[in-house]
């Protein structure tokens, strides 16, 4: 069951943690009433694909960057401690590639392109409280290696820079879960809420034929949000399962401990930088042959009114015990 538990993190990763657990509880609904084997778990595998686009701009003023995420996944889940309580684990890697270009009025046009390759570790536990309700908690850290390079452009000459960095990222969360079938229908719905934190390590810009360099001192920014999240199952054999889904975010608390450069990204993903609300929307299918499950999904995400990506994912899970 474990789509939405791999995209936990991979959707801070991208675009914020859209259905964290909502799968979980769905397999644990599915035999509520009778007691979970200590020898039953599950192992799968992920891959996400994202691209994304940021388009802020007024007259001759603008700030562009889009791009594109790899997001690859291993681990398992359902776990069982005892009769209530579950829990997984899962590592990631995940590849960013971006461009970006900021003009503002009387300033030199600024292009960059930002690589970043992050590798990443989650975990959660999940506790029944009564039938088709559950409650969750889940953490993760990653770290970031970033490449910069830049080209500012000047009336008479070009100037390029390049830089290397590291960043560090983690985040917590607890979540309130409901599940429930009726008839072919399956519902399942979620409300979390998110911390997050990304700290950046100093680092020193280096310039194309000029021995003068540029520090850029070290950054932490912290975030905390709001979701919710709903889908919508329908049974139409033992095997085959479509879904629609949709869900809310809410920027509650942003901060940086300094201005961030515009066009670099902090974390692995661009969702870091954006202190914006947001929804998504999405759909797919599942399949069920024997112990595996199949699971293939497109989402859409929009954070305000400037920035917006699409998301395709496949997921495989296979039954143990």
């Amino acid at each position: 069951m474990n789509k939405n538990k791999w995209l936990c993190y991979a959707c801070l990763l991208f675009p914020l943690m859209a259905t964290a657990s909502t799968e979980q509880s769905k397999e644990i609904d599915s035999s509520v009433d009778n007691v979970p084997s200590v020898s039953r778990y599950d192992l799968g595998a992920a891959y996400s694909y994202q691209d994304f686009k940021f388009d802020s701009s007024k007259l001759l003023n603008f700030n562009r960057f889009n791009g594109h995420s790899n997001l690859y996944g291993v681990g398992g889940n359902n776990f069982q401690f005892n009769q209530r309580i579950s829990g997984g684990f899962f590592i990631y890697k995940l590849d960013t590639e971006l461009s970006s270009q900021l003009q503002l009025l009387s300033l030199p046009l600024v292009s960059s392109t930002q690589s970043i390759r992050n590798n990443s570790i989650y975990a959660h536990v999940l506790t029944r409280l009564m039938q088709h309700f559950f409650f969750d908690l889940a953490g993760g850290y990653g770290q970031n290696s970033l490449s910069y390079n830049t080209s500012t452009r000047f009336e008479f000459q070009q100037k390029n820079g390049y830089a290397n960095a590291i960043s560090k990222n983690w985040f917590a969360s607890v979540s309130a879960l409901f599940t429930h079938t009726w008839k072919e229908f399956v519902f399942n719905a979620n409300l979390r809420a998110l911390r997050t934190e990304v700290d950046q390590d100093p680092y020193t810009i280096h310039f194309a034929f000029d021995p003068a360099t540029q520090g850029v001192p070290s950054l932490t920014n912290k975030v905390s949000y709001l979701q919710e999240n709903a889908e919508l199952g329908y049974k139409i054999n033992d095997s085959v399962q479509p879904f629609v889904e949709g869900g809310l975010l809410q920027v509650l608390d942003f901060s940086n401990s300094r201005p961030a450069l515009t066009g670099v990204i902090l974390g692995p993903v661009p969702e870091f930088n954006l202190d914006m609300n947001g929804y998504k929307v999405g759909g797919g299918i599942a399949f069920n042959y024997k112990q595996y499950v199949f699971r293939l999904e497109q989402q859409y995400f929009q954070r305000g009114s400037v920035y917006h990506s699409n998301q395709s994912t496949l997921s495989v899970k296979m039954n143990i015990g």
